[in-house]
Parts: C-alpha cells; structure tokens; sequence
C-alpha cells in the first residue's frame, strides 16, 4: 500500500509483523465476542444427548421427563432462549474468559504466519501476482500456528460452557466444578 508524503510522492510501506500481529489479535477478539453466544449454544447442542443418558437411569422416570422438557434444547434459537430466560444472558458467554486471553495470541499468530509464510513463497513477487498454492500453503501453515494455541483454549472453553449456572435446578449439569478459566487450566493440568 502507498503512504502519500510531503510534496505528494507516494512511497510503498511494507506492514510490519508486529502490525500483522496487533490486527490479527483485534480482528478475533471482536469477530469471537460476536460468535461466542452461537458457539455456546452450539456446545451444549453437542453435548446433551450425553448427558441426558448418563443422568437419566439415576433418577426417577417423572423427574426425567422434567428434566428433558426443562433443559433440552431443540434447536439453536431453543438453546438460546432457554439459556437466557432460566441461567441469564451472561450464560452465553461462559468460557468466553479463556476465549479472550488465547485468542489474541492465537489470531496473532494465525495473521502473523499468514503473512510471513505468503512472503517466504516467491518473495520476489508481489502478493497480487502469487497465485492460489501460495495462499493455500499460506492458510496451511497460519491454520497450524493458531491451532497451537486454539486447541487447550477450547477444550477448556467448552468445559465452561456447558456449565449451568443454576446448578440447584438442572440435575443434568451437576460437575459444576470449573471456576474460571485459571482454575480450569490447572484442574485440567492437574486431573487429566
């Protein structure tokens, strides 16, 4: 991209790896604020056929029927309301603490690798004339560089998530033993 100077010249300015890495962290901290609601309801979709099997043959066929009509969810928009109306808002964005401290690392990463691996291909030519292997290799190797970090972060994520709030009122998510996302990484650490 071209800065325009004093006397109207335009001189070429090359971003720099810490710029890739700044933008990258922001542009997913603001893009997974957005999402993280939809991906809780999506992980306790996933999960509660599981849990409803598992909770089931111990307690009574009344309470299972309760249990199923209370806390399952039908679909996404089931889940979400759900979710809002009997945990609260807030409830969409358990695990999102873990999200915000990995993600800026990891986007960072994701960005930073992009742009470095895109100018290790061809270096002599310029990013508009490398055709799509360049890009694919390039995507290749940034989608490596954040999954180092995605992957404990959702792991971790995903144990927060599916965590009831009102623990008192929903046999189904009794293991509420996570309190946080430090206290999380160490009981992982620790127990698994």
């Amino acid at each position: 991209k071209k800065e325009i100077v004093e006397g109207g010249e335009g001189v070429e300015h090359k971003e720099t790896f810490a710029e890739h890495l700044g933008c990258g962290a922001l542009a997913g901290l603001v893009s997974d604020l957005f999402v993280h609601p939809i991906d809780t309801c999506r992980t306790r979709l996933q999960v509660q056929k599981n849990i409803i099997s598992e909770v089931a043959p111990t307690i009574s066929s009344n309470s299972t029927s309760t249990i199923i009509t209370q806390f399952h969810y039908r679909n996404t928009f089931d889940a979400f309301y759900k979710i809002v109306t009997k945990e609260s808002w807030t409830a969409l964005y358990k695990g999102f603490s873990a999200v915000a401290l990995f993600t800026v690392p990891a986007h960072a990463l994701y960005f930073a690798g992009y742009e470095t691996a895109n100018s290790l291909f061809y270096p002599s030519l310029a990013r508009e004339h490398k055709g799509p292997l360049v890009h694919f290799l390039s995507g290749g190797a940034a989608d490596v560089a954040g999954a180092i970090i995605w992957t404990p972060q959702d792991v971790i994520k995903q144990r927060l998530q599916i965590q009831n709030t009102n623990v008192s009122s929903n046999p189904l998510h009794q293991s509420n033993k996570l309190h946080g996302t430090f206290h999380a990484i160490r009981y992982i650490f620790k127990n698994e």
